[in-house]
Parts: structure tokens; sequence; C-alpha cells
């Protein structure tokens, strides 16, 4: 099931609720012993608040969410080339994006997110209380996208330049090692 709300407390300001309970299928995935595992579940809650500001110039949200996934598919490493059930991992955190409309051609975007993932439920208890693999604690972006001009020459053609940012994420299961954060920066052309 999936449920959500909106709530519109003035003209500009809404606040916002959500939940969603799903189920998907491991595809075929199997145990050291041949056995399909189970269906990965996922329960998302999240609240927040958005607003638009100076005729929708100004925009910004602001999100608080909580994501439980259980019998997510992982390397079994003691029987290589068999899978294994995870277990439950919950993830906690706060999400902000906010835009501009600077001229009627320029546009900013940015948007930072910080999050927490502890594995809550496991087949091997010493992983309970670990972070998951491969998911960062912080992400960054910042967009900026020019439109140019009817007038210009250049109709109908559009420049843009961004970054995205990731924190460090633990390397491996047992959380031996952190792999390091990173950035990246993109260029974008449209026409």
């Amino acid at each position: 099931p999936r449920v959500s709300g909106v709530y519109k407390i003035d003209e500009n300001v809404s606040f916002f609720a959500g939940f969603s309970d799903t189920s998907t299928p491991n595809n075929g995935a199997m145990d050291s012993n041949g056995v399909v595992l189970p269906d990965r579940a996922t329960e998302i809650k999240e609240i927040g608040f958005k607003g638009d500001l100076w005729d929708q110039k100004l925009f910004a949200t602001l999100s608080l969410f909580e994501n439980v996934r259980t019998n997510l598919v992982v390397p079994d490493v003691i029987n290589i080339g068999a899978s294994e059930s995870s277990g439950e991992i919950t993830a906690k955190g706060i999400d902000l994006d906010v835009g501009i409309q600077v001229t009627e051609n320029l546009e900013l975007i940015g948007g930072v997110s910080t999050m927490s993932n502890t594995i809550t439920d496991d087949t091997r208890p010493e992983r309970i209380g670990l972070g998951f693999r491969a998911i960062p604690d912080f992400t960054a972006s910042a967009f900026a996208r020019y439109d140019f001009a009817d007038d210009s020459g250049l109709e109908g053609l559009s420049l843009g330049l961004g970054f995205i940012h990731e924190g460090e994420r633990w390397g491996e299961a047992n959380n031996r090692f952190l792999t390091p954060s990173y950035t990246k920066l993109d260029f974008m052309l449209w026409y």
C-alpha cells in the first residue's frame, strides 16, 4: 500500500507526508542450498515542507525520511556463487533541495542529503549495528542551466554545468574499509 497527502499551509507553503510498503521479487536469487530467497520488502516514511516564493522563482523542499529494507540480496562470502538475504537495513536522513530562477534564462538548483544506514537485523548477528555497504553518508549537488534567448541567434540552445559530490561509504559488508568520497563534474548541452 501507498498513502500520501499534502496540506497547503498557505498559498506558498505545503506540508507533505507519505508512507509506502512494497515487495519486489529477488529474481530467482538462491542461497547455498538452492533455496530461492524471499522477496525484498521496502517500507518508506517521509514528511516535509515545500515552498514556492517570488512567483515561483524560488523553491525549496525539506524532508525527513526513514527507509527500512528487508531481504536484500548480497553475495555469500563463504559459499562463492551463492547469495544470502541481508536481513534488515534502516536508513534515516534529511534532504534539502533549493532552486532559483535568477533571470528568464538562468536557473540554479542545489541539494544536500545526509543519511545514516544501519543493519538492524541480519542472518549473521555480528553484522547488526554495522553500516550497509555502498551507500554514501552525504551527497551534495549543484547545477546551473542557461537557456539562450530567442533573439540571441542561438535560439533553442541551452548550456549546463553542475557537480555531484558523494561522501564516504563502506566498501564491504563487514565494514573493514571505506571507499573514498568523490566529486563528479558534468557539462550539458541541449539543442
